[in-house]
């Protein structure tokens, strides 16, 4: 019995043959039953108890049965009888905070507070703690409060992830998401107990999205694992950071969108191909011409499916809205003549400086026709009576010749094949016994 301040007493029972044992000792009043062998430390007498059941072989483990000494007073003088009546240890003992200053005729009972107490059976059984603790979690940290009970004075936490804690109430930040059980270990001098609870923390995003629609697209986000942000790329330079947009294409093309989804513990990139092929693009105008005399004929080349025309033939004329109409001009002369075609995506203008003559030659060339008009590289060149060419000559919008070569089955009809073909509007220049014919050419 280290630290017993005191000879123990006992009480045996007959009724049971169990033996109890009293008996005071010294503890740290400032730190319930922490150190008894420390006696440099402040210390104060409370009075403990313990059985046994084998007549001493065996004793079950001592209970502060007064529990005073943390309100620094002190148990000394310990009395106990030698038998348990009624089921109960009849004690009697001094309780003081400064022992051993009884004063003369005072009584005393009064002045040195003589008790006693009768001791259940139960009154031996130490009182081990109960763990329990509630959380809240707010992602990535969960604060955590302890609801144990009886008589704890240690606690340690562990919240699943490796980390720990001794404070009473912590809070603690998990830096992944995932199910972790998180206990905590409550203490007291008589023993431990340990109540653990599985903590569920959202992982970090796993991004996914789906699409419909077509050049309007409206994207539907699919990501698991509760995200709380979102960034789109639509892939043409448009953004968004709504969970679920809609974007509108302008081109027909394969874009590649991407989308990031984020939470406090992470983020995820899906990326997926989004396919356009009903966009309405702008046109790109252009036309081809023809004339006899000051009537020109008029035709409409232009790409992307324009929706309406105007031309402006340069003679101060009501504009027209035909798609490819014939203008007679009240005299020879040069005109610029614009077209502008429009749809819902936009529009476009083209002007060209037109020609116009009475001549009888301007009306031999006018019956002069080659095709196909436009072509990729090769054309004929067909004359209605028959012709005799002296030169052949292909120039480009910068004004330069590009090489072709020719053949002809009779003066009617040429077939002529450009070498190096590229795309775009070129001028055929055919020197005739009757002068110089021109003629608008369109390579495709």
């Amino acid at each position: 019995f280290a630290g017993v301040t005191t000879t123990p007493a006992a009480a045996w029972d007959p009724s049971t043959g169990r033996i109890y044992l009293l008996y005071t000792m010294e503890i740290e009043y400032t730190d319930l039953f922490d150190d008894p062998l420390n006696f440099s430390a402040q210390s104060r007498r409370d009075i403990f108890g313990m059985y046994s059941d084998d007549g001493g072989s065996t004793w079950s483990a001592p209970n502060n049965l007064t529990n005073t000494a943390e309100l620094d007073r002190e148990n000394f003088y310990l009395f106990v009888n030698d038998r348990v009546y009624d089921g109960k240890v009849h004690a009697i003992w001094q309780e003081d905070g400064q022992p051993g200053t009884v004063a003369g005729e005072f009584d005393p009972i009064d002045t040195n507070y003589i008790y006693y107490q009768a001791f259940e059976e139960s009154d031996f059984i130490p009182l081990l703690p109960t763990a329990s603790f509630t959380s809240i979690v707010t992602a990535p940290s969960v604060a955590f409060t302890n609801t144990s009970t009886d008589n704890f004075n240690c606690y340690f936490w562990d919240f699943g992830d490796g980390t720990t804690s001794d404070f009473e109430n912590p809070t603690h930040i998990y830096t992944s998401g995932g199910s972790f059980t998180a206990c905590l270990t409550v203490s007291n001098p008589y023993g431990s107990n340990t109540f653990c609870m599985e903590i569920a923390l959202p992982s970090s995003p796993e991004a996914f999205w789906s699409s419909t629609g077509d050049p309007l697209v409206t994207f539907t986000d699919l990501t698991a694992n509760d995200p709380t942000s979102w960034s789109w790329n639509f892939g043409d330079g448009g953004s968004s950071t709504l969970q679920n947009p809609t974007h509108s294409y302008l081109a027909n093309a394969t874009y590649n969108v991407c989308l990031t989804a984020s939470n406090a513990l992470g983020s995820g990139t899906y990326c997926g191909s989004v396919v356009i092929a009903s966009a309405v693009l702008a046109p790109i105008a252009n036309y081809t011409f023809s004339a006899i005399g000051l009537t020109v004929n008029f035709t409409d080349v232009s790409l992307n499916s324009p929706a309406s025309w105007s031309w402006n033939f340069g003679d101060g004329s009501v504009l027209v809205t035909d798609a490819s109409p014939s203008h007679t001009f009240a005299a020879a002369g040069e005109y610029i003549v614009c077209l502008t075609t429009s749809n819902a995506a936009g529009s476009d203008e083209e002007c060209k400086t037109i020609g116009i003559s009475t001549a009888i030659e301007d009306v031999f060339a006018d019956a002069v026709q080659i095709y196909p008009n436009p072509t990729t590289a090769t054309f004929i060149v067909h004359s209605p009576i028959p012709m005799q060419l002296a030169d052949i000559q292909i120039i480009n919008t910068l004004g330069q010749s590009v090489s072709y070569t020719a053949t002809n089955s009779d003066n009617n009809n040429w077939q002529i094949t450009i070498t190096q073909p590229q795309a775009g509007n070129y001028f055929l220049k055919l020197q005739t016994e009757n002068g110089i014919i021109l003629k608008q050419l369109i390579l495709e």
